[in-house]
């Protein structure tokens, strides 16, 4: 990140793999453009290597806050799983602006790492395609971006894409996606190329909330 940028109008461009501090009473602003209503942004922090990593993000434009996290992360991205993720908040028109801060403005959080995509309305994503519950039936889309349900509690579902080695990946899942207040209690992992192999599992903090602007 750049300094100084505790302000919409001097907030740093975003790119997926951003790493800053926050001090105590600081602030970090991130320009997201102006994509359009309805699209989707998804976010997280890797506190891992920082001694606090209380963080609070939120979804903003010039004046108000439309999508706010604290405490979502899972304990492998910071301690006792305090950093903060935003699962496909919803955009309003015009610019944007992601915030990050620690916990009350009080926590110290040096470095943090940022990760970040931005993806289009959610009726522009691809469907998933049942039975998809085994790698050999996985789903895929050329977006790499897709929308599905969890119709019991033994259903899953697996998605296919590809990656080179040394690529950053990130995964993000939206657990109430159709914004109706119902949330499924997600878990999402991250398999090998062998599709038993599990590179990374997050779990979240097991608690669910309807984002409301």
């Amino acid at each position: 990140e750049s300094e100084p940028n505790d302000a919409v109008g001097t907030a740093d461009p975003l790119s997926c793999g951003k790493e800053g501090t926050v001090a105590v009473e600081d602030t970090d602003y991130y320009t997201l453009g102006a994509p359009g209503a309805g699209w989707r942004h998804f976010a997280m922090i890797d506190g891992i290597a920082s001694s606090s990593a209380d963080t609070q993000m939120r979804i903003t434009d010039a004046t108000d806050v439309w999508e706010f996290d604290d405490d979502d992360g899972d304990t492998a991205f910071g301690r006792l799983g305090l950093v903060s993720v935003i699962g496909g908040g919803v955009l309003p028109a015009g610019a944007t602006y992601l915030k990050v801060d620690g916990f009350g403005g009080l926590a110290e959080v040096e470095p943090y790492r940022l990760y970040s995509v931005l993806q289009p309305p959610i009726a522009e994503a691809s469907s998933e395609v049942e039975p998809n519950d085994t790698t050999a039936a996985a789903s895929s889309g050329v977006t790499n971006y897709f929308t599905g349900t969890v119709s019991s509690g033994t259903d899953i579902d697996v998605y296919e894409f590809s990656a080179s080695a040394g690529d950053l990946i990130f995964l993000g899942m939206d657990c109430d996606a159709d914004r109706d207040g119902s949330a499924e209690d997600g878990e999402l992992e991250l398999l090998d190329t062998d599709g038993t192999t599990v590179l990374i599992s997050v779990d979240g903090s097991g608690t669910a909330q309807a984002p409301t602007p």
